[in-house]
């Protein structure tokens, strides 16, 4: 199957495509949204403290998507597309952009390319009021 295209961001050093394109013979994925893992089990189980802060929910929610891309045989390179809903740390506060933004570029640090186009949203709440993110995400091969 064809590689998808990758149009580079030359306005920024963010590992982010502005646009990705796939043809009609790739296999195109739509994941689910994924979400943090508890990195504390003595916290309350709905609490920012069972999570982690933002840099460390974005941290463990990647690691739950490169897990399904790797169910499907797919790696992070096949990423196409990523949007991105955070909720603030604190109320009344914005999101903390700057630990997405740390953690999401630790994430692709090895490939020097090719990087899935993303839309960083920031919302009011979460299904778990303990999380900070959550990521939804198209791949294609």
């Amino acid at each position: 199957m064809n590689e998808p295209f990758y149009l580079e961001n030359t306005n920024s050093t963010a590992p982010v495509s502005r646009a990705v394109g796939i043809s009609s013979s790739s296999m195109f994925y739509q994941l689910g949204a994924q979400y943090p893992e508890i990195i504390d089990s003595s916290a309350p189980p709905k609490s920012i403290q069972a999570f982690g802060d933002t840099y460390t929910q974005t941290i463990t929610t990647l690691r739950r998507l490169s897990s399904i891309l790797a169910d499907l045989g797919l790696t992070k390179l096949n990423l196409t597309n990523m949007r991105v809903y955070l909720v603030s740390e604190a109320p009344g506060e914005r999101m903390d952009l700057d630990g997405f933004n740390k953690a999401y570029t630790e994430y692709f640090q090895d490939q020097d390319r090719n990087y899935p186009s993303r839309t960083v949203i920031q919302v009011a709440a979460m299904a778990n009021p303990g999380w900070l993110i959550e990521i939804e995400a198209t791949a294609a091969n």
